[in-house]
C-alpha cells in the first residue's frame, strides 16, 4: 500500500514538473504546436491536447505610411481532453475596418486528437467562411503526426506534419501545404514547407520559424521565403508580456497574455481519482 501511495506521488510529480515548466503553447510553433490561443487558426485538434486556460491581445502598428493598425484577441480553454478556442481579428485603415472571427472545438481519444475550425473573414463587407477540419495522432510520448485539411467547403489545401515534444520545454517541427485537389493546378494552387522550434525556460519563451512558400496560378508562379520569430517574458504567475516578428510581410505585433493552467495539487488529485477508477474497474 505504501509503495502505491508512493508511486501515485512520483507520477504525479512528474505530471506537475512537467506543467509547471512549461509556459504552455504560447507562442506558435508550427502546424502540430500551435500558440494555443488561437490554435484552431492553425490546427484546431491541437485545442484538446492541452489542460489550461489563455487568453492574447496583440496589435500590430502600422510599419509604412499605407499600412493598417490590426489586432487580435483569442481565448481557449482545454481539460486535456475537450478544448474550445473563441477570437476576433481585425484591421483599420483610414475610417475602412474589416473584422474577423474564428472559433475552434476538439476532442482526445485516448492518442487521438481531432477538431474543427472555422473562420469567418470580412465581416461587414463581403463575407468569406471556411471549415478546418484536423487530427494529431501522438505516435510516441515525444513523436507526433498531424494534418489539417483547410477551407474543405472551398479551395481545400492539405497540410501535414511531424513533430517532436521534449518534456514540454522544447518542440521541433515540419509540414508541408499541398493542394488536396489533383487537378487544382490547372487554375491555382499553394506549395509550402515550414520548420518550427520553440525552446521555454524558466519565466521566458523563444519560438523562430521559418516557410518556403509557391504560389502557382495560371502559369505563373510566386515564390517566398520568410522568416518568424516570437518571444515573451513572464511577468507574474499568469500574465506575459509576447512579441512577434514575420518578414514576409514585415511586421511587428506586441501584446499580453493570461494564462491559467491547473495547479499541482489539482493535477495530482486528478491522477489518484484516475488511478483510483482503474483499480475499482478491476
Amino acid at each position: 500500500m505504501n509503495f502505491f501511495k508512493l508511486s501515485l506521488f512520483l507520477a504525479g510529480f512528474l505530471i506537475t514538473s512537467s506543467a509547471s515548466a512549461r509556459h504552455g503553447a504560447t507562442l506558435p510553433g508550427g502546424m502540430l504546436f500551435p500558440a494555443f490561443a488561437t490554435a484552431s487558426l492553425t490546427n484546431p485538434a491541437a485545442l484538446a491536447n492541452d489542460w489550461r486556460k489563455e487568453i492574447q491581445v496583440l496589435y500590430s502598428p502600422p510599419l509604412q505610411p499605407n499600412e493598417p493598425h490590426s489586432y487580435l484577441a483569442s481565448g481557449a480553454a482545454g481539460s486535456g481532453r475537450l478544448g474550445m478556442n473563441l477570437g476576433y481579428s481585425g484591421s483599420s485603415q483610414e475610417g475602412v475596418a474589416f473584422h474577423n472571427v474564428f472559433a475552434g472545438v476538439a476532442a482526445r481519444i485516448k492518442r487521438l486528437s481531432v477538431g474543427l475550425g472555422t473562420r469567418i473573414m470580412g465581416i461587414g463587407s463581403n463575407i468569406e467562411t471556411a471549415l478546418d477540419a484536423a487530427g494529431i495522432f501522438q505516435l510516441t510520448r515525444r513523436i507526433h503526426l498531424g494534418g489539417v485539411l483547410y477551407d474543405s467547403l472551398g479551395t481545400r489545401q492539405l497540410g501535414m506534419g511531424i513533430g517532436w515534444l521534449s518534456h514540454d520545454r522544447f518542440s521541433l517541427q515540419v509540414d508541408l501545404l499541398v493542394p488536396f485537389d489533383f487537378n487544382q493546378h490547372l487554375v491555382s494552387s499553394e506549395y509550402a514547407v515550414t520548420a518550427a522550434g520553440v525552446w521555454y525556460f524558466y519565466r521566458f519563451g523563444f519560438s523562430l520559424g521559418t516557410r518556403y512558400n509557391q504560389i502557382s496560378s495560371l502559369g505563373r508562379d510566386e515564390k517566398s521565403i520568410s522568416l518568424n520569430v516570437g518571444t515573451f517574458v513572464r511577468l507574474a504567475p499568469n500574465w506575459s508580456v509576447i512579441a512577434f516578428y514575420n518578414s514576409a510581410p514585415t511586421s511587428v505585433s506586441v501584446g499580453l497574455g493570461w494564462n491559467l493552467a491547473p495547479s499541482s495539487q489539482q493535477l495530482i488529485e486528478f491522477f489518484q481519482d484516475k488511478s483510483q477508477k482503474q483499480i475499482e474497474q478491476k
